[in-house]
């Protein structure tokens, strides 16, 4: 029988050994305060009244983006806002009515000008039904529906109602609900209004198609023969509270994305006309670097239009305390802050313990004693020592055995 290499050295093993378990137990130690560290300060520390700067641009026609970062140096926070409506734009008609009183609101859709030729406004909705009725909510200056035409499958459209406007000119706001005389399913229909006719603007904040059941379902897309303000909106980098400087060009929104929490995707909730808003806050804590992060309570994919004419982004005071704690690991600094805890914490062992090893070892010295073990050598260094084995050749102590 002959030795393995890992036989003839087992002092070289038991180093090797104790080494591996020297460096799992300080990383081990480096986790608990990396993860101790970012805890700590998600609780002492308000993400949102940190120095901001927001980012914002177009990116639709009818879209825009904003980004908000909010930085120091324990904490990170991020609000993603995704907004389909711009004030007065056609898709303000689509979703539930949430114009809550009559007048020029930036949550209905109101042409490029007032009383200057015949409008038209359509509207796609997720499900094709054979309707008995279409609602049309009007909120300023109502009186001018006239004529409402729907699309057949092939494309081809048919007037389904033409007449006078249920809610008379000089309400204030009305829902006036026409029938539909057509024995087909449709999903888009084209509602006219006769600008010239009602004098002002003429704003429709939401229009709902009705099936034969009584069931409404409000439009999800929209387009329009104009709407006010269609060439105003430009892209631009709008700075937060101060910070910052505006430029219509340079940064991004992107740029200002944290590593952590997915924010360079969205839903479709937007695109496809579900939703008017999606919003997604991310809060990171850690030292030097974010290592766990949350998504806020907030986060929300807004379903019906909101009031987006004074778009601004939210500050410490509007956004709510945080109410569960940093648990997701944002791996790339997780990762980072662990092995730089781990070696901090390695740096203050040395300190603490190589000091008074040495002592130690020089008292042993004085008194003949081995180094490691303290066992009387009587000086004879040489040697080694019997009891533990320091300095000595395992291979002079027995002799082989071959098979």
């Amino acid at each position: 029988m002959t030795t393995s290499a890992s036989d003839t050295d087992p002092r070289g093993n038991r180093r090797r050994r104790h080494l591996v378990r020297q460096i799992m137990v300080f990383l081990a130690l480096g986790l608990i305060l990396n993860i101790a560290v970012a805890l700590i300060l998600s609780m002492a520390i308000d993400a949102f009244a940190a120095p901001s700067t927001s980012l914002t641009t177009s990116t639709g026609v009818d879209e825009k983006w904003t980004v908000s970062r909010y930085e120091s140096p324990g904490s990170t926070a991020v609000i993603s806002e995704h907004a389909a409506a711009v004030s007065w734009s056609y898709r303000q008609a689509c979703g539930a009515p949430d114009t809550p009183f009559a007048g020029d609101q930036v949550t209905a859709w109101a042409p490029s000008s007032t009383d200057a030729a015949i409008e038209w406004l359509e509207l796609d909705f997720k499900t094709a039904v054979t309707p008995a009725s279409v609602k049309v909510v009007e909120t300023y200056n109502p009186g001018g529906l006239f004529k409402v035409e729907a699309y057949r499958p092939d494309g081809t459209s048919v007037v389904a109602w033409e007449g006078t406007d249920p809610t008379p000119p000089g309400s204030g706001m009305g829902t006036s609900e026409v029938p539909l005389k057509i024995d087909f399913p449709t999903r888009t229909v084209r509602i006219w209004i006769d600008s010239p006719k009602v004098a002002g603007w003429n704003e429709i904040d939401a229009v709902g198609l009705v099936d034969q059941s009584g069931n409404v379902q409000w439009a999800s897309a929209a387009r329009a023969s104009s709407y006010y303000g269609q060439s105003g909106y430009q892209s631009a980098a709008i700075p937060a509270s101060g910070s910052g400087s505006y430029t219509t060009s340079g940064p991004k929104p992107a740029d200002l994305l944290p590593s952590f929490g997915g924010l360079d995707a969205r839903s479709t909730a937007v695109s496809d006309g579900s939703a008017n808003l999606e919003r997604r806050i991310v809060v990171g804590y850690g030292w030097p670097m974010r290592s766990l992060w949350m998504v806020y309570p907030d986060s929300a994919i807004v379903p019906t239009p909101t009031y987006l004419n004074s778009y601004s982004t939210p500050t410490a005071s509007s956004v709510p305390k945080r109410s569960v704690l940093p648990l997701l690991p944002a791996w790339p600094g997780f990762v980072v802050n662990t092995l730089l805890y781990a070696l901090i914490l390695w740096a203050f062992y040395v300190i603490a313990v190589r000091p008074r090893r040495f002592i130690v070892e020089v008292g042993r010295i004085r008194r003949g004693a081995c180094l490691q073990c303290g066992y009387n050598l009587g000086y004879d260094f040489v040697r080694g020592c019997p009891e533990c084995g320091w300095r000595r050749d395992h291979r002079t102590s027995g002799p082989s055995h071959h098979a």
